[in-house]
């Protein structure tokens, strides 16, 4: 059976839903200041984390717009539609 995503929309929501600023860190290979930086400054997330976050959201259930990662103009239809097993 496949389940809906929950589509966090947020900077602040993908953060919580992958664990904080520290854990946030450990996947992107970043330090926590690093991810705070990121939450100041933009408030988007670097694009080149991109994969690894979105796979990191899909498995605990969850999905975000492209937006959140400075990518505009893109059909966000296809992102918050995705499907999990």
């Amino acid at each position: 059976m496949k389940r809906r995503l929950r589509t966090l929309t947020t900077f602040n929501e993908v953060v919580e839903a992958l664990g904080g600023p520290v854990a946030l860190g450990k996947l992107t290979g970043q330090t926590c200041a690093a991810v705070c930086n990121w939450r100041r400054y933009r408030g988007l997330f670097p694009p080149k984390y991109w994969p690894c976050m979105s796979e990191a959201l899909a498995e605990v259930g969850c999905s975000a717009p492209l937006s959140l990662w400075g990518f505009y103009g893109i059909n966000e239809e296809h992102d918050n539609n995705q499907q999990a097993a």
